[in-house]
Formats: structure tokens, C-alpha cells, sequence
């Protein structure tokens, strides 16, 4: 699991940008959802890509919380990838790197800060 801190205005452009699927570096955004509940913004996202080192698909999953009127935060969870034989090859944790990874860039070009908590 990874945890980041996004501080900035700019969290529908970052949403636009989730529900797109990313940068490419996981296949695709396979579901999504944005709401607004009691003033704060929520988003989950659910990503797949198909590892070759395991022969499978492996998930990663993103919760996103407005704890403040310009301060939100992200949890990376991994999932699925285990090859036939139950050995994973940490593909959960590449999943949640590259996504983790991803979010940052992005979140830094469009003038928000973010690190990892």
C-alpha cells in the first residue's frame, strides 16, 4: 500500500487525467467514481495491466479524500498477479509504484504539490 498527500486547486484536472487511464504505465482505468459528498471530493479508481512476469492481470486500486478545502489524500493498493503457482513476483507493488509514480508526475505538471506519507 502507498499513501500520498496532494495539495492544490487543481484536483479535476488530476480526476480527468485518472479517469482517462494515466499515462500509460498501467493498461487501462477499468472503473471510476467521483462524487461530492458533504462538501468534499471523493474519487475511486480501478486500474488493470497484464504483467508478463506472472502471466496475469494484476489490479490497482486508488481512494482519493478531501481532508481539507485544497488538501487530499490518495491510497495505492495493489492486487491479484499471482503466476499459476501462487508466486506473485511483486506485481501488487510495481502496480502501486507505477501508479503512485505516475500521480506525482502528473500532479507536479499541473502546478500541485505531492509527496508520499
Amino acid at each position: 500500500m502507498r499513501k500520498l498527500r496532494i495539495e492544490g486547486n487543481k484536483i479535476d484536472e488530476l480526476f480527468q487525467f485518472l479517469s482517462r487511464g494515466g499515462s500509460g504505465d498501467w493498461d487501462i482505468c477499468r472503473a471510476n467514481i467521483v462524487k461530492e459528498v458533504g462538501g468534499r471530493k471523493i474519487g475511486f479508481f480501478v486500474f488493470e495491466g497484464f504483467y508478463f512476469r506472472v502471466q496475469n492481470t494484476v489490479s490497482g486500486s486508488m481512494f482519493v479524500y478531501q481532508t481539507d478545502s485544497d488538501c487530499y489524500e490518495v491510497v495505492i493498493v495493489g492486487s491479484g498477479g499471482a503466476s499459476i503457482l501462487g508466486v506473485t513476483w511483486g506485481a501488487q507493488k510495481d502496480i502501486e509504484e507505477k501508479i503512485s509514480h505516475a500521480v506525482l508526475y502528473r500532479v507536479a505538471k499541473i502546478g500541485m504539490k505531492g509527496y508520499a506519507i
